[in-house]
């Protein structure tokens, strides 16, 4: 990791995370102010002048899979001091577990007609995986230490509770797409069932919560920052999401409904 020492002109691993942390910081007030404003260019948001494009399945292996990558290096590379801790072990799981899925089982159950992927968009996202791979895998592998059995236990299964609820969505979603699919193009229907009941971003709330589940478990800044990040990403486009239903639809969508938070927001 010394080139990394070298980049970021510090001499320990926890001067490194402290200024990894810094630029995660300016990172997620720069993209929710780009977000704010302009919605990110994927999915029913893609439009012709972002460029070219990728299948939707190799793109989400392409954008996702550096941290899983990152993080298997750093095992082998790095002292790794504190994988035997099960503090440090079990949140080191949790994020390759969702990032398996992300990067692997998600894109292998996406309809035949997802919309193609802006390189732009994927080369965005490879290299905040990139980074975030490193950032969150050499803190739990080397730096900062988990303790507190209670909240390792109850972020966990916050965290497991949001991955469920996260996957079951995505896949209502997909079932949803795939059963309006008209020759190679896809109509938009009004999402029914679970969460969808109450709020438009489901899918969305269950990563949110992942996050937090995991942001519980170590109570330390890396994991905090990246909690915030999503909120912030997830939930500006959970409420555009919402706004785009109730204009598309008008008053056949529910009233009752909120954006990401259920009877809240």
């Amino acid at each position: 990791m010394s080139w990394l020492l070298e980049l970021f002109q510090v001499s320990t691993d926890q001067e490194l995370i402290d200024r990894m942390t810094l630029v995660a910081v300016g990172w997620t007030v720069f993209v929710g102010l780009y977000t704010f404003f302009f919605p990110a260019p994927y999915g029913r948001y893609t439009t012709s002048w972002v460029g070219p494009c990728l299948p939707a399945k190799l793109a989400w292996l392409v954008q996702e899979i550096p941290v899983c990558i990152a993080i298997a290096l750093l095992r082998f590379v790095t002292p790794s001091k504190l994988i035997s801790n099960p503090g440090n072990f079990i949140p080191v799981t949790l994020v390759v577990a969702h990032y398996v899925n992300r990067a692997i089982i998600y894109p292998l159950k996406l309809n035949s007609n997802a919309k193609p992927v802006p390189l732009l968009t994927i080369l965005s996202a490879f290299l905040f995986c990139s980074y975030n791979g490193i950032f969150q895998g050499h803190h739990l592998l080397n730096v900062g230490m988990v303790e507190g059995l209670p909240f390792v236990v109850a972020g966990s299964l916050i965290f497991v509770l949001g991955m469920a609820v996260n996957i079951h969505h995505d896949d209502l979603l997909r079932d949803l797409r795939k059963s309006s699919e008209k020759g190679s193009k896809q109509e938009y229907k009004i999402p029914h069932g679970g969460l969808f009941d109450y709020i438009s971003g489901a899918n969305y709330f269950g990563e949110i919560l992942e996050w937090w589940g995991l942001a519980l478990v170590t109570r330390q800044n890396p994991q905090i920052i990246f909690a915030v990040f999503t909120s912030i990403f997830l939930g500006l486009r959970a409420i555009r999401h919402h706004a785009w239903y109730k204009e598309k639809f008008g008053e056949k969508y529910p009233s009752s409904r909120t954006a990401v938070i259920p009877f809240l927001l």
